[in-house]
């Protein structure tokens, strides 16, 4: 065989694994979804509407995520979970289900019910992007301590209907003396007074530094 030959041969072959290449990225390649968790968290003390009335003492918390998928293929999400606990109490842990996405009012100092939770459709080689509500109803009988102390959250979601979640996320949070305080006094007084939590990286307020102190911490 000639040493064009074998060029020729060689050329086709790499001209066959690109266009394989090029067609599995493009069309075959199944779907990756990414979760991105906000860093800014809301708890809230809130009520359940019940045939008596109003029955306080129940909590939201309401999350930012963003989901992803660049890939040529779509996705979805099946469902969305959280589990909290206080890391002085690690024996106890409580599960809770996605109930609804809320959209803000007011330049995000009040929310409202946007839609039921549902399953999400997220298109090839898109993003998007809900603040997902968890409930705990008043009427679980058990409390969700909210006082002054770490906490770790662990966030779940599910890009099939069955098997264990595709996607998960855990960050440590702390509360503050003044979170206590403000969480405290909606419930004394039955109100909703949400409460803004720093997650991870953004849990140091802001605040003014010289230079100096700056510099020292992001360079």
């Amino acid at each position: 065989m000639k040493n064009a030959d074998i060029v020729s041969i060689t050329i086709a072959f790499l001209s066959l694994v690109i266009s394989i290449l090029t067609a599995y990225f493009a069309y075959l390649k199944p779907s990756q979804g990414r979760m991105l968790v906000g860093r800014i968290f809301i708890i809230a003390n809130t009520y359940l509407d019940t045939d008596v009335g109003r029955e306080w003492g129940g909590l939201s918390f309401i999350l930012p995520i963003t989901f992803s998928n660049w890939s040529p293929k779509g996705s979805s999400i099946e469902e969305i979970k959280f589990l909290i606990e206080r890391k002085e109490n690690p024996t106890k842990c409580f599960d809770i289900a996605w109930s609804s996405f809320v959209k803000f009012l007011d330049g995000g100092s009040r929310w409202e019910s946007d839609t039921m939770a549902h399953p999400l459709a997220l298109q090839s080689q898109s993003s998007l992007t809900k603040f997902v509500r968890f409930d705990w109803s008043p009427l679980r009988g058990e409390k969700i301590e909210i006082r002054e102390g770490s906490y770790t959250l662990r966030i779940y979601a599910w890009t099939k209907a069955q098997g264990k979640p595709q996607l998960r996320e855990k960050i440590d949070f702390y509360l503050t003396k003044e979170d206590e305080s403000l969480y405290q006094k909606s419930v004394i007084n039955n109100q909703v007074l949400p409460i803004y939590v720093n997650l991870g990286q953004s849990k140091s307020p802001n605040q003014v530094t010289t230079r100096q102190e700056s510099l020292s911490k992001y360079e």
